[in-house]
């Protein structure tokens, strides 16, 4: 393929990736000379240069460097691609400042080669002022199609302000986060997309808190419900739940299959309570359908009142009563809901109690 023939599909496919490049025009000056073709863009949200310099025996190079760039989220489906990945020529990527939707990526560099029947990832690595991110991984081409397999690896010192700034609702702050995700989906890597997401996440958060407060505008984290959490368990624990639920360390894994969430081990610690969650969240659907169980923290019992109590007629009773005489109704030694409907509006049904006098 000439050095223009291979610019072409290069630029044709850069193209279907930048389609959702912001708003408003873009400036380009495009030059060739020889085997070396070179593209300037400028604009609010690109601003920069690629170069495409062609190889005597290969794909050659290409060389990306903006100051500033700016790619929206792919369509729900992802964006399909008939590029061979093994025919691509290594990539040299670099942003001073780069954003993927909502996600502010910061400081970004790409390392990645062609290799037998694919395209190799050999260094991803992004850093702002709410998250470090390092990633590697395959882009695949058989005779079952393109798939797309990567390691990916997030810190954070604030997984509160990370969640704002991915525009996600969440009564969560603070709280220093690793997450490790183990990924795949069949399709390229701009094919990625929820309903065919695959593999393992492990997470593990040291100290936040789960506020009383509404959280705000913006869209849902729906692998644990913590966004009804705190509104809901206050009326059966008050002195617990009221003023928020502030943990030691959360963790725990997420097996993801087309888009769902399962897992049997996620656990929060606190000095108060303990809350471990099972189950399984359809991230495409955006429904629950959990078991949660809490379990007082050492030294602690669980004080049952309004609904547990008295059924939900009690409920005003009981807390008014509860208030006077500054004692529990009752207590229990572990209580267990199950929380299922959408994210929105969760639904949560008392399922199990232990009673501390059984």
């Amino acid at each position: 393929m000439t050095a223009r023939g291979l610019w072409r599909s290069v630029r044709d496919d850069l193209r279907r990736s930048w389609r959702h490049v912001g708003a408003g025009g873009i400036g380009i000056a495009f030059s060739v000379e020889a085997s070396h073709v070179e593209a300037e863009f400028s604009s609010e949200n690109l601003d920069g240069t690629v170069r495409f310099t062609g190889g005597a025996a290969g794909a050659g190079s290409l060389s990306a460097e903006f100051d500033r760039l700016v790619l929206e989220e792919p369509v729900s489906t992802g964006v399909e691609m008939d590029t061979n990945p093994a025919e691509l020529p290594a990539l040299h990527f670099y942003a001073r400042s780069f954003r993927y939707g909502s996600i502010e990526l910061g400081e970004t560099r790409i390392e990645a080669f062609p290799i037998a029947g694919g395209f190799h990832f050999d260094k991803i690595d992004a850093s702002s002022e709410r998250l470090k991110l390092q990633a590697r991984g395959d882009w695949l081409l058989d005779q079952q199609g393109h798939r797309s397999d990567f390691d990916i690896h997030i810190a954070s010192e604030s997984l509160g302000d990370f969640l704002q700034s991915m525009d996600i609702a969440s009564p969560i702050q603070g709280g220093q986060t690793l997450v490790s995700f183990n990924a795949w989906w069949p399709g390229t890597p701009a094919s990625f997309a929820l309903s065919r997401l695959n593999g393992q996440v492990e997470f593990s958060v040291v100290g936040g808190n789960i506020t009383s407060a509404s959280a705000g505008t913006g869209r849902l984290l729906g692998l644990l419900s913590v966004q009804a959490l705190p509104k809901r368990l206050a009326l059966d624990f008050r002195d617990v739940f009221d003023s928020g639920f502030s943990f030691d360390e959360a963790g725990g894994t997420f097996e993801m299959k087309n888009g769902t969430a399962t897992t049997d081990n996620v656990l929060l610690r606190s000095s108060s309570a303990n809350i471990s969650v099972s189950g399984s969240t359809n991230l495409v659907a955006r429904e629950y359908d959990q078991l949660l169980t809490i379990r007082p923290g050492v030294g602690n019992t669980l004080p049952i009142i309004g609904a547990l109590a008295a059924g939900p007629g009690g409920a005003a009773a009981g807390l008014a009563l509860q208030g006077l005489l500054q004692e529990p109704l009752a207590e229990a030694t572990q209580v267990r809901y199950s929380v299922t409907g959408s994210w929105e509006n969760p639904v949560f049904e008392t399922v199990e109690v232990a009673r501390q006098d059984g």
